[in-house]
């Protein structure tokens, strides 16, 4: 029914004013979130006391349907109107709760599952680009998506599975006679990157002489197993390395990948990275960073992760989304040096591991890098007309010694990218 407002001057307005701004005054911190600041007087306390009640019920008449003004017991309708008031404060601390719980949560865990698209790597190069245009948008909204039909079968990811358990499960003392201050430096011990973190790099083209460097120093029996199963994934994954690249040219113009791929990108060569993450028995109550956020410093990276899953990459507004481990499919994102190469066209984003369970994460991470003394710019017809040069030009040497260097500070920070060594200032540059 329509309320019949009579009554301007009843003492109800003052009473209800005075309690809001007595209960405006119980804030939360401005991070935190709230319902509307008008619940929060309800909250705290019942703002109208049993008087209010009556002023607010003597201000009003309630026409009949006759249009006659008819009585109601203002006793009766302050009770009924009290029991609902308590009934809609418990509602609205639900609700407090409700949000606060669901903030604190997305801070601190990733949005939800990515979906990224799947390419079908046993298509001819020759396929049509109008196949491609989910990857290209992947590309370059995410710098990440998936590929399948790679031709590394079930059987080799076994073995080097197998392998890698034995190699991980060595005592440090052994796994560290390859560390940093030995003259291999071929593993990573735990607290480099993570306390949770290790790794041990093969690097190509000659993969199997990489790995006996490494065998030679950690086992007594296996070696040629070691060396024959890494050199085959490697091999593999050199290959594979080399037709995505292919496709990437593909996507940024029809004909690019005839054009460049020949000067820009014949001698890449790449390296493989075992990874092993060891997680805290705490893991179990809150989720621990395996592996903080960062950016490849390759052209692309193929990526491999068991079952255990943790992988999440960052999307431009800033919010963490789960990339999940599917059977017979891999990750594939962008790097560094191809995000310089194509003017930003192709996107390397911000990536880390989060471990979720109290078990071992094991992943193979194949980075394909241009040859030292490249010098990477953006061809004019990639960077287009009308667009200008958002890098100077830079050897690509030179980016991974900035990037590795043991300056203070310089491995936590994610600003130390490729935009950060080499991008241009588009202000100095109108200037």
């Amino acid at each position: 029914m329509p309320l019949d407002h009579t009554n301007k001057t009843a003492p109800f307005d003052r009473g209800y004013k005075k309690q809001l701004k007595r209960f405006s005054k119980c804030r939360t911190k401005e991070s935190d979130p709230r319902t509307p600041a008008l619940f929060h007087p309800l909250i705290v306390s019942n703002p109208f006391p049993q008087q209010s009640y009556r002023f607010f019920l003597s201000r009003y008449n309630f026409p009949s349907a006759e249009s006659r003004t008819c009585s109601i017991s203002a006793d009766k309708l302050s009770h009924q109107y009290a029991v609902a008031t308590q009934v809609l404060v418990l509602f609205l601390v639900f609700l407090e709760l409700f949000c606060m719980i669901s903030f604190y949560a997305a801070e601190n865990m990733s949005e939800t599952v990515l979906e990224l698209p799947v390419l079908d790597m046993s298509l001819p190069l020759e396929a049509d680009q109008s196949l491609l245009a989910p990857v290209a948008d992947a590309c370059r909204k995410w710098g990440f998506f998936l590929i399948t039909n790679h031709g590394v079968s079930e059987e080799l990811y076994s073995k080097v599975k197998n392998l890698c358990k034995q190699l991980f499960s060595l005592p440090p003392d052994t796994k560290l006679k390859l560390g940093p201050f030995s003259s291999v430096k071929s593993y990573t011990p735990h607290f480099i990157a993570s306390p949770f973190f290790e790794s041990l790099r093969v690097s190509g083209p000659d993969f199997f002489s990489s790995a006996q460097s490494s065998a030679d120093v950690l086992f007594d029996q296996q070696k040629q197993e070691f060396c024959n199963v890494l050199e085959e994934y490697g091999s593999k994954m050199a290959d594979l390395s080399k037709k995505i690249v292919q496709i990437m040219l593909k996507i940024l113009g029809e004909g690019s990948e005839n054009k460049y791929y020949e000067s820009d990108f014949k001698n890449c060569h790449g390296y493989l990275r075992v990874n092993n993450y060891s997680p805290p028995e705490t893991v179990e109550n809150q989720e621990v960073e395996g592996l903080g956020q960062h950016t490849d410093m390759s052209c692309i990276t193929i990526v491999y992760q068991d079952e255990i899953g943790g992988l999440q990459v960052r999307s431009q507004s800033g919010k963490w989304f789960d990339i999940s481990p599917r059977e017979e499919i891999l990750v594939v994102n962008i790097g560094d040096l191809l995000q310089a190469w194509s003017n930003d066209r192709l996107r390397s984003s911000e990536h880390r591991v989060m471990l979720k369970a109290p078990r071992n994460r094991l992943s193979l991470a194949f980075f394909w890098c241009f040859e030292d003394d490249k010098a990477v710019t953006s061809p004019d017809e990639v960077v287009g007309e009308g667009s200008v040069k958002l890098y100077k030009p830079f050897r690509a040497v030179d980016y991974i010694k900035f990037r590795e260097s043991s300056d203070p500070g310089k491995f936590e920070k994610v600003g130390f990218t490729v935009k950060g060594f080499a991008g241009i200032n588009q202000l100095d540059v109108t200037q």
